[in-house]
């Protein structure tokens, strides 16, 4: 009974993730602009913590802000991006959230949208993060969604991984 639950588990999570692959590729496939893109660099100009609150076992930071001058692969992505955020992170376990909300502006135009991540930072070692989010685009790029992934080092570490794909639509539905 267990073998059958978990192939039937296995199935739905395939077609679920088949159905929403196609899809993606479907609007992509459509548009010759949508592609996949890198961070090159990244060039800090400034950052904030914002309004922090600190007891023994709580770090709470709102409001934040970093701005910074990103070059992409997909020059409709590079521009200066500022970043609000705000994050929570329990200091006996490590683990925490943060959310917030990303603008990026060039010549073409802009791009904006919300974002949700989770940090991790053990008691007395560097830490990781990981944040994904959706920016739809105005001037140039209006009727265009950028989908991201970033993945780096807490405490000024490197950022091991920045990635995304623009194509032609609506962000997809959370369902």
């Amino acid at each position: 009974m267990r073998t059958l639950r978990l192939a039937l588990i296995g199935t739905v999570i395939l077609v679920l993730l088949g159905g929403l692959g196609g899809a993606a590729l479907a609007q992509m496939d459509a548009d010759a602009d949508a592609v996949y893109t890198t961070l090159v660099s990244l060039d800090p100009v400034s950052a904030d913590t914002g309004s922090v609150l600190e007891t023994d076992t709580l770090y709470s930071s709102r409001d934040g802000t970093l701005v910074g001058v990103q070059e992409w692969t997909d020059p409709r992505m590079s521009g200066e991006a500022t970043t609000t955020f705000h994050v929570d992170v329990d200091l006996d376990t490590g683990q925490g959230l943060m959310w917030g909300t990303v603008r990026l502006e060039n010549d073409g135009g802009t791009w904006e949208g919300p974002f949700n991540g989770m940090v991790y930072e053990p008691p007395g070692e560097d830490g990781l993060y990981m944040n994904a989010g959706w920016m739809t685009g105005d001037g140039d790029y209006a009727g265009y969604t950028f989908y991201w992934e970033e993945h780096g080092e807490q405490n000024g570490g490197p950022i091991s991984a920045l990635h995304g794909v623009i194509y032609k639509g609506e962000p997809m539905p959370a369902e």
